[in-house]
């Protein structure tokens, strides 16, 4: 009969508080396993029934798999993919050492949800990304960009072009859609969309749909949720807004906050080019300027009184120089004469002998063949200085085009090609500086026609 061998034996909590030599054998009585021991390790280490060893090609494990703490399952022939609880922190880790990615696959919904079922975040294959705060939707993907439930809270922000490294709030976009540049926007009407820079600037865009939109650049204004214009702060306003391509200038005395404006349109230009300054009226019912830009083009001016006043002033550094004034019926044209601005006047000689000089003559222009009686400048400037603009046969440099520019549209890919040409700088007449002479010449005419008539009349005595 073959040699028996009995090993000693325990319960299972005897067992944990045993600790065998090293390479000694005992065994388990309430699992019937075999306790290898290391002269170190209380209880020792129970060796696997083989009924429940899973083969090496594989199987089906139907029991937990316990690790300790800082235990790693590891996975891959380098040991890349590792996951494990850290007793240190409290959390647990899983972690790719090696060094491909870390891919997280499932052929439906992957979501991250809490032990309680609360969701934290739900990924969808080949669709929209959501993620939650509370349970509830905060930002999901969308397949034209995100959508944010609530306000975002920035720290910090920077994109191309953008970084607002602000420590406190710099743009604030309200519900209605319009923006706010260092200050909160009013509450501007829905017709308007705005963007207000500081405490009164705006720069808006009014649509109400039945009219034609208008862009305007205003200061201490803004449309309310009726649509009316009002003053953001105790203040003057400003507007400029265009519409069909008018061009629109409007100002308003100081007026209180959040109180309607009476606006004065101070200028308007037109599509065509005519313009107008303040409130002109044929009838003169205002005080204003405009101008026709037409084949003849005009300027018109209205006032509101029929007493003398100036029209147009002249000026240089030495004060005023003339001026065109009307009153309720007539338009005078007036050079400055005081005689606070002379000295050393003399009576004018020689008047009749200087009158002969002049050659008044019957002209055509050359630019169209009409005739008119006239002078030609330098000849009428030899007799009278002032009369006379310019120098005879004087000549100008001009710059022209030699060659125009190629463009691609508005691009330009050739620039023009410039040139300088000599052209005539014509001479001009001031026909009003010619009577002083005339009516000296009359007067010396005068004094020989009395002597004259008085010889007579003591002849006929």
């Amino acid at each position: 009969m073959a040699t028996q061998v009995q090993l000693r034996g325990g319960t299972t909590s005897e067992h944990s508080s045993f600790t065998g030599a090293a390479r000694e054998v005992t065994v388990d009585t309430d699992k019937d396993v075999v306790v290898v021991h290391d002269g170190s390790t209380a209880g020792g280490i129970p060796l696997a029934k083989e009924a429940s060893v899973l083969p090496l090609a594989g199987g089906t494990m139907t029991g937990d798999v316990s690790l300790g703490d800082n235990v790693k399952a590891k996975f891959g022939a380098s040991d890349d993919l590792q996951i494990w609880h850290n007793s240190t922190g409290g959390y647990s880790i899983i972690r790719d050492a090696g060094a491909g990615d870390l891919y997280i696959e499932g052929s439906a919904n992957i979501r991250l949800r809490d032990p309680d079922g609360r969701q934290s975040a739900t990924f969808v294959p080949n669709g929209s990304q959501t993620f939650y705060n509370a349970n509830s939707v905060k930002l999901a993907t969308t397949s034209t960009g995100i959508d944010v439930t609530g306000s975002v809270t920035c720290d910090g922000f920077t994109s191309t072009g953008i970084d607002d490294n602000a420590t406190s709030t710099a743009i604030t976009i309200n519900a209605t859609k319009n923006v706010g540049i260092g200050v909160v926007p009013k509450t501007w009407s829905s017709n308007a969309d705005a963007l207000q820079v500081g405490d009164q600037s705006a720069v808006w865009i009014y649509d109400d749909g039945s009219n034609p939109e208008q862009s305007h650049f205003s200061e201490n204004v803004y449309s309310d949720a009726s649509s009316t214009e009002k003053y953001i702060e105790t203040d003057f306003a400003s507007d400029y807004y265009h519409r069909s391509g008018v061009h629109n200038f409007r100002v308003a005395p100081s007026g209180t906050a959040d109180t309607a404006i009476s606006w004065t349109t101070a200028m308007t230009i037109s599509n065509g080019g005519d313009w107008g300054i303040g409130a002109f009226s044929p009838s003169g019912g205002g005080t204003g300027m405009s101008t026709a830009m037409t084949a003849e083009p005009r300027i018109h001016i209205s006032g509101t009184t029929t007493s003398s006043s100036d029209v147009f002033k002249f000026y240089n550094p030495n004060g005023e120089v003339g001026k065109i004034s009307t009153n309720g019926s007539s338009t005078s044209y007036a050079t400055s004469s005081d005689y606070r601005l002379k000295e050393l006047d003399v009576p004018m000689e020689g008047s009749i002998d200087r009158l002969k000089l002049l050659r008044p003559i019957n002209f055509a222009w050359k630019i169209d063949g009409s005739r008119t009686d006239g002078f030609l400048a330098h000849e009428a400037g030899e007799v009278v200085p002032e009369c006379a603009t310019g120098t005879k046969d004087a000549m100008m440099d001009e710059e022209y085009e030699v060659t125009p520019a190629v463009m691609d549209g508005e691009t330009v890919v050739t620039e023009a090609v410039m040139g300088t040409r000599s052209v005539p700088d014509y001479q001009g007449i001031d026909q009003s500086k010619l009577v002083p002479l005339l009516v000296a010449s009359l007067q010396e005419a005068v004094a020989k026609i009395e002597a004259l008539e008085a010889r007579v009349t003591a002849l006929e005595v």
